[in-house]
């Protein structure tokens, strides 16, 4: 950072202190008579002549009518209204006004008027602070002075200004002899009055302190009835002391104005630093929070640069509630010892920190509009470098005198005229080869079309001197008006860190400012810069279909984004509407982030519109179903099959897809489903199966809603689910039930009929007793003799053969349908029913 900046902190200071300051209660006003004590060393100013005139720098004693400048300093730091000043502004005519050396003027005191109190002031707040012992409208005679003296010492030294032999304007026989004592640490203002004479012509002046306006005041009205040694408060910031050729003050006569003081013990005293961080080789501001709202208060700072606790050295002649540090290439910690006067009571602040920054580097793309400068007259961070930084080369962070506007936000720079040719050069900035880079700044003069401005220049160097640096851009002269841009286009050799200087030649006469505003380096992507790249791109064919994945490819780049919201160089889209689609890919260069396109046109056909029916589209199941398709050229069914219709027999509920080609080998799909429903588990039953001629069974179905019997035999129909025959002959009886969804399904009853008139065969067979006959599966035989007993079907077919023993015999035949058998024994056949 930069000196300047910190004498705007500590001004910054100085401002908070006093923000609530009122000089009509902070201060309690005594009046007593004492010996006057004229001093005759110091500094005299004015002549004999003086009149109307102020005293704003200490080296030019003849006074005059600017009412800015260094101002005169009192010797120490004196706290009046709450604000701490160090420097003093006199006005020949009876009064003084306060600043501080920080201040940019340091002091500002009305020219030409006189009053003291009641003038309004156009200077900032802070320099508005006054003493006034005898405000009205003096002029200097034979004889007549003004001198100011610090007398005393540490910390009890005193500041005196006084003036000698003065009069009313005009006036002859009067001489007035007056004085302004500040008081180091107790920081009380009086005014003392020597030999005071007064022609016949009577007067009146100003007297008092005032704030930090024309409203704030603590004055003194003097009369007939209330004379100098019994002054009352004054009840308007006019109020005045009269004096005639009777009422003047005795010599010796003063008035004080004492601040509050400080009583009692210290606690939790603080100390803080602005700015905690400065560049090297500069210092910052430190102060105690918060008792230099009090007076009687001495103060003795310490320094360590080992740490927040110690160890701990002395700051000779760091007497005030803040000082400037030296300036710093460490990071250093101070502390304050805090002593009050009238208890002898002291304490010791924590310990303030103040960092020295480090290097600051940046990157492309780099841009300073001056915006984050705290102050004006200071650069963006510790690594800019300025020549004639403050004088030559300025910074503001508001608009100016002299057309010294901004091109944008608040903050800009200027070169000052009648200058040398003088640079500023940015911090380091990486940058790398291969790419070209743009520097540009936007510059202006004033509205004049000066050309005295012979030169402004653009450059790029390694290093912050002039030797390390190569033009890239100029414009000579520059004439501008109104803000332009001045730019050019550059590359670098290797990688590192480049400087941009920027430097500007100007003449005497002429435009008086340059400024600048807006600096940038920045990675063009333009054409002629060369850092785009040239993309190119390309499709697997140039037609395709609605809706169907496409694939493209491209090349030049390093990373790619297509307009579908894909990346990489090959990618795969889809169309989305019908005729000339374009696919648009983004190609970036990593190095210097440009991107270039290219297009991919790709012709897109519609797929044939497909329509697909079953019919029926519910049947029961083992039923065909119809399926048909249109609105192609050709299909291929997921069934199987190649046609526009097709014959399935589902087994279960199905979803065919059909998938169909159009004449421009579009494809597209389409689906229907067939519902197959399940059919009813159908039993048929009877009653008895093996029944005699003439005899009835009855027939039953089940697990149905309604049924219906046929006979092999005849085409009689029975419906009911129970149904009652009277077969002549044996005979098969089928059922057909159908279920609560239609579906139907059949079982069949075999009822056996005989004519049951014996079941021996033969004449043998009567020796025989078959039982139990109808039998489940197991039957005896009685009667036997030894031989083979054979079962046979209807048919005469033999299904079992056994070789018998015993006159009894037993046979199981449950494995066997149920139905009519012969069982033959030798020559003896017996008909069998199994049921």
């Amino acid at each position: 950072m930069i000196k300047n900046y910190f004498k705007s902190a500590a001004a910054a200071m100085l401002l908070a202190a006093g923000s609530k300051a009122q000089v009509a209660t902070l201060y309690t006003f005594s009046q007593q008579s004492s010996v006057y004590t004229s001093i005759t060393g110091g500094t005299v100013f004015g002549t004999t002549s003086s009149d109307d005139e102020v005293f704003v720098d200490p080296s030019i004693t003849g006074g005059g009518f600017t009412g800015t400048g260094v101002g005169i300093p009192i010797g120490f730091t004196f706290m009046f209204n709450n604000n701490l000043y160090n420097r003093i502004a006199i006005q020949n005519n009876g009064y003084i006004s306060f600043g501080h050396s920080s201040l940019s003027p340091a002091v500002d005191i009305n020219t030409g008027f006189a009053g003291g109190i009641s003038v309004a002031s156009t200077a900032p707040a802070i320099k508005q602070d006054r003493v006034v012992p005898f405000g009205r409208d003096l002029q200097a005679q034979t004889g007549a002075s003004i001198r100011v003296e610090t007398i005393g010492s540490v910390p009890t030294r005193t500041c005196v200004v006084q003036w000698t032999n003065y009069r009313k304007f005009n006036a002859t026989g009067d001489s007035y002899n007056f004085q302004v004592r500040l008081m180091e640490t107790t920081n009380i203002v009086e005014v003392a009055y020597g030999t005071f004479s007064n022609n016949a012509t009577s007067g009146t002046a100003e007297v008092g302190i005032r704030g930090n306006s024309n409203t704030d005041f603590n004055n003194r009205i003097v009369n007939t009835t209330n004379p100098w040694n019994a002054s009352i408060p004054g009840t308007a910031n006019n109020s005045a002391a009269t004096v005639n050729n009777t009422l003047v003050p005795a010599s010796g006569q003063s008035y004080k104005w004492t601040p509050a003081q400080c009583s009692g013990s210290f606690s939790n005293l603080t100390a803080i630093a602005s700015p905690t961080l400065v560049c090297p080789n500069y210092g910052g501001t430190v102060s105690v929070l918060g008792t230099s709202t009090l007076s009687g208060i001495t103060y003795t700072w310490y320094e360590s640069d080992q740490s927040a606790v110690g160890n701990w050295t002395l700051v000779s002649g760091a007497e005030a509630p803040f000082f400037n540090t030296p300036t710093l290439v460490t990071t250093h910690w101070y502390q304050a010892q805090v002593t009050c006067i009238n208890s002898a009571s002291s304490g010791t602040t924590s310990s303030a920190e103040i960092q020295v920054a480090g290097t600051t580097t940046s990157s492309v793309p780099y841009f300073e509009g001056f915006e984050n400068i705290p102050v004006a007259n200071v650069l963006p961070n510790c690594s800019w470098f300025a020549t004639g930084l403050g004088t030559s080369f300025q910074t503001y962070i508001a608009s100016n005198t002299g057309n010294r506007i901004p091109r944008s936000g608040n903050n800009f720079a200027a070169y000052t005229a009648p200058t040398a040719t003088n640079f500023v050069y940015t911090n380091g900035i990486q940058m790398e080869p291969g790419i070209t880079y743009s520097a540009a700044l936007w510059y202006a003069t004033d509205f004049a079309g000066s050309n005295n401005w012979t030169n402004l220049t653009i450059l790029i160097g390694n290093a912050q001197n002039v030797a390390s640096q190569v033009s890239v851009t100029a414009t000579s002269p520059a004439i501008s008006g109104n803000y332009k841009l001045l730019s050019g286009l550059f590359t670098v050799p290797s990688s590192g860190l480049y400087y941009m200087a920027i430097r500007a030649t100007g003449g005497t006469a002429g435009a008086p400012y340059l400024m600048i505003d807006d600096i940038s380096i920045t990675i063009p992507c333009t054409p002629e810069s060369g850092n785009s790249p040239t993309v190119t791109a390309q499709g697997a064919a140039q037609t395709a279909c609605f809706g169907q994945p496409f694939a493209v490819s491209a090349n030049g780049a390093d990373v790619y984004s297509w307009s579908d919201n894909s990346s990489g160089s090959s990618t795969v889209v889809t169309p989305g509407s019908l005729g000339t689609n374009t696919f648009v890919v983004a190609g970036t260069r990593t190095l210097t982030g440009c991107s270039s396109t290219a297009a991919v046109l790709v012709t897109v056909f519609a797929p044939p519109v497909l329509n697909v029916q079953a019919n029926p589209p519910v049947v029961c199941q083992g039923k065909s179903v119809v399926l048909t398709a249109s609105g192609a050229n050709q299909y291929n069914w997921s069934s199987g099959g190649s046609t526009s219709q097709i014959v399935v027999t589902p087994a279960n509920s199905t979803n065919f897809v059909v998938v169909g080609t159009a004449t421009n080998n579009c494809t597209a799909s389409a689906s229907v489903s067939v519902t197959v429903l399940p059919l009813p588990s159908i039993d048929g039953s009877a009653t008895r199966t093996f029944i005699c001629v003439g005899e009835s069974t009855q027939l039953m179905g089940s697990n149905g809603d309604t049924y219906i019997w046929t006979a092999s035999k005849n085409s009689n129909l029975l419906q009911g689910g129970t149904v009652t025959i009277n077969p002549s002959s044996s005979d098969n009886y089928t059922v057909t039930g159908t279920g609560s969804n239609g579906c139907q399904n059949t079982d069949m009853v075999t009822i056996v009929v005989d004519e049951c008139n014996g079941i021996a065969k033969t004449a043998s067979a009567a020796k025989l007793n078959v039982y139990p006959n109808p039998t489940a599966g197991e039957f005896v035989i009685e009667g036997l003799s030894a031989g083979v007993v054979e079962v046979s079907d209807l048919s005469g077919r033999i299904l079992l053969a056994r070789e018998v023993s015993g006159p009894v015999f037993r046979l199981n035949i449950s494995e066997f349908s149920n139905g009519v058998y012969s069982v033959k024994v030798g020559t003896s056949v017996i008909k069998l029913v199994k049921e």
